[in-house]
């Protein structure tokens, strides 16, 4: 059972989209840089050359599988990725980084990326892509 306001079962406390993460290899922090919640495009079909995803997961009581699903405004999958919850003490969180490289959007509108655990989803981010004209 878990405390405080969690439920059972893991759960995805924070899920950012930015243009990078960088990880510090002795103490393992993470400096998010440049979290954004549009994509602006000229035209479409539009390639995004490389975004990163964090998803932060707790409670997980053992090691488990998880899955990052981009949906397209009409729901449908556009990309998944699966990713491993490594083991940890309870009330741990352990941030998952996810670098994206090349994603194309087909049309303007409402995107999330979800994360998944046992075909439920545990944390979103949602973001946009919208026309952006140059000036």
């Amino acid at each position: 059972m878990a405390s405080g306001f969690f439920s059972d079962g893991p759960v995805c406390v924070a899920t950012l989209v930015c243009n990078e993460v960088i990880e510090d290899k002795r103490s393992g922090n993470k400096t998010v840089v440049g979290i954004f919640n549009a994509i602006g495009a000229a035209q479409l079909p539009a390639t995004h050359p490389r975004m990163s995803v964090m998803a932060s997961v707790t409670n997980a009581e053992r090691e488990i599988g998880v899955e990052l699903i981009l949906r397209g405004p009409e729901g449908k999958d556009m990309l998944n990725v699966d990713a491993q919850v490594p083991a940890r003490g309870p009330g741990d969180v352990v941030d998952l980084l996810f670098e994206l490289n090349n994603i194309t959007f087909n049309e303007f509108g409402d995107y999330a990326f979800e994360v998944v655990y046992n075909g439920v989803v545990i944390g979103a981010r949602k973001f946009l892509v919208i026309e952006h004209k140059p000036q």
